[in-house]
């Protein structure tokens, strides 16, 4: 399990990071996407502040009409869908 958490740990590194460039730049799709991958990793470790957190996320994406992530994140703040990681997979940032 150590490493598990370490290999988590160095995702939500690299997430962050890539969260704050994409809003600091004005990317709010990446800036999205980013946070819910970083969302669901957080469901993993503290899944009370994980659930809020892709709450607060698919409210600020419905709100700018990315539905898509709003979707998401309602699936998985509610626990009935499958991981995002596989959904972001590949896709160039």
């Amino acid at each position: 399990m150590p490493a598990l958490v370490f290999a988590h740990g160095g995702q939500h590194q690299r997430l962050r990071a890539a969260s704050d460039s994409a809003k600091r730049l004005g990317y709010y799709g990446q800036q999205c996407e980013s946070r819910l991958l970083l969302d669901e990793l957080e469901v993993k470790s503290n899944p009370d502040l994980g659930r809020s957190e892709l709450t607060q996320l698919a409210d600020e994406a419905h709100e700018h009409g990315m539905e898509q992530i709003a979707r998401k994140a309602t699936a998985l703040a509610a626990g009935t869908s499958g991981t995002a990681m596989v959904v972001a997979t590949g896709v160039p940032h």
